[in-house]
């Protein structure tokens, strides 16, 4: 996403994206990630938001313009400031309420992702703290959550019975592992299954971190065999 968004206001850019994606045949449903790499000019405290909110409001731009209408939004560096819990909770609640408010302004969801402390994040650690950010707290209709697969080995909890309990607030569900290198075949199949059998027919991505791409094919086969 930072690659994309380094000039996300220059139009003559935002051409250039549009016309690879066509040549590729390549649509975008949706972006995650969007805040990877992004690092704020000063340091942020519990009355700084004007420069996140200015680089969000690049984002759905961005988004605009390929008209993708789901934004999902895991690491980031608002949910790892040092502060103390309740103090970071009021600053994320804030934030999260602008960033629905933009969002909806350009009929835009807003997905929040889980994210494990091992990746130093303090604030939204598993599956049931998001729930309760977004249906007790944020209350915002087009704010959803993001199932990780990934995350629900790691705070160990089940995929498949959150899954069942909670479908109606899920509105992507990410297939990943603990280590993003080394991806299991087999068990993306199974999940696939899964809920291809539960009939959920929202947004799924499959994270996969490899400068080859070596799996990539094995993944379209199955995509095709089971006609995911």
């Amino acid at each position: 996403p930072t690659l994309v968004l380094k000039e996300i206001t220059s139009k003559k850019y935002l051409s250039k994206i549009k016309l690879r994606l066509k040549e590729k045949n390549i649509n975008f449903i949706s972006i995650q990630s969007v805040f990877f790499g992004f690092k704020p000019s000063i340091k942020l405290n519990k009355n700084e938001t004007k420069e996140i909110i200015k680089y969000f409001k690049k984002i759905i731009k961005f988004a605009n313009y390929l008209k993708i209408k789901k934004i999902n939004i895991g690491s980031a560096p608002f949910r790892k400031i040092k502060m103390s819990p309740a103090a970071l909770f009021d600053y994320n609640l804030k934030l999260f309420s602008i960033f629905s408010d933009i969002a909806l302004s350009s009929n835009i969801k807003v997905n929040i992702e889980p994210i494990s402390k091992k990746y130093k994040n303090l604030f939204l650690n598993n599956f049931f703290d998001v729930y309760d950010f977004v249906k007790k707290k944020l209350k915002k209709k087009n704010v959803k959550i993001v199932l990780d697969t990934g995350n629900c080995d790691l705070e160990k909890k089940n995929f498949k019975k959150i899954y069942r309990k909670y479908h109606k607030i899920i509105d992507h569900i990410q297939i990943s592992e603990k280590n993003l290198r080394k991806i299991d075949i087999n068990k993306i199949e199974k999940i696939l299954l899964f809920l291809k059998k539960e009939n959920f027919n929202k947004t799924v991505a499959i994270e996969y971190l490899n400068a080859e791409g070596k799996k990539i094919n094995l993944l379209n086969k199955i995509i095709k065999k089971n006609n995911f």
